[in-house]
């Protein structure tokens, strides 16, 4: 058994180790920036820091070998805030600059869901953001190491922030039970005079009940999709589909027999 493990433990202020952002992280950032490079599969070259836009300055300022493109760096010590990430699009944009590399101690939800927003709008103009975390970690013989980690990548594949599936990328139950709710809706739209408002629906597994209910308005094959194992647990959850079901239920005494 090898009792030579080292622990690791993290420490949570980083102004331990710089005390000021720009006179301490930003210049040991300078001259360490292939440890960077390696957490986003980047080659930087041309890095300079405090690199004057207008009255402000940008922390760093370097160039991407790859695509010969400015990038700007914008340091944080502490979590993520909204000042930070004003800087660093104001900088980005005076610059021209293709990527973007925020670095910050902690990023909040809604500032990994800003980067998001930005990577998926800003693609097509070849603009990238990236999120990237920074730990300060000390092993027990007191060396200090860090750490980044990308929180934002926008070479990651995800969702449009903020928007819903399309149908045609939904799942193939949905798509089903989404035509059939049409089916109903057409059907039950001409006697909803004549029904009576309801109380809310209870909040329970539907049963088979529901062929009989739904047989009025649709025939025996949308009804057994809609009774599927997987299907119908999700949409007997639907309170609007619920509730047009309990109306259902008093205008329709009929039990059809479903093969």
């Amino acid at each position: 058994m090898n009792n030579d493990l080292v622990m690791l433990k993290k420490i949570d202020d980083l102004r331990e180790m710089w005390k000021n952002e720009a006179s301490d992280f930003t210049p040991w950032l300078e001259e360490n920036i292939h440890h960077l490079d390696s957490a986003i599969s980047l080659k930087l070259i041309d890095v300079k820091k405090e690199v004057p836009v207008g009255p402000y300055f940008a922390d760093i300022v370097a160039t991407d070998i790859e695509t010969g493109k400015i990038v700007v760096i914008e340091n944080q010590l502490e979590k993520t805030d909204h000042d930070h990430l004003g800087k660093a699009i104001t900088y980005a944009s005076n610059l021209r600059a293709s990527r973007i590399i925020w670095i910050a101690s902690e990023f909040t939800k809604e500032h990994r869901q800003a980067l998001n927003w930005l990577n998926y709008h800003m693609k097509k103009a070849g603009v990238k953001f990236y999120g990237i975390q920074i730990e300060l970690l000390q092993v027990n013989d007191g060396q200090q190491y860090v750490r980044f980690n990308v929180k934002v990548n926008p070479d990651k594949k995800h969702k449009p922030p903020g928007e819903k599936h399309k149908t045609g990328n939904a799942p193939k139950w949905t798509q089903d039970i989404g035509k059939i709710w049409n089916k109903i809706k057409h059907v039950t739209k001409k006697q909803e005079d004549s029904l009576e408002t309801l109380p809310e629906s209870p909040k329970k597994e539907m049963r088979k009940e529901f062929f009989v209910i739904v047989h009025k308005c649709i025939d025996a094959k949308d009804a057994k999709t809609l009774y599927d194992e997987s299907a119908l647990r999700r949409a007997g959850r639907h309170r609007g589909l619920a509730n047009l079901i309990l109306k259902l239920e008093q205008s329709t005494p009929i039990n059809p027999k479903l093969e």
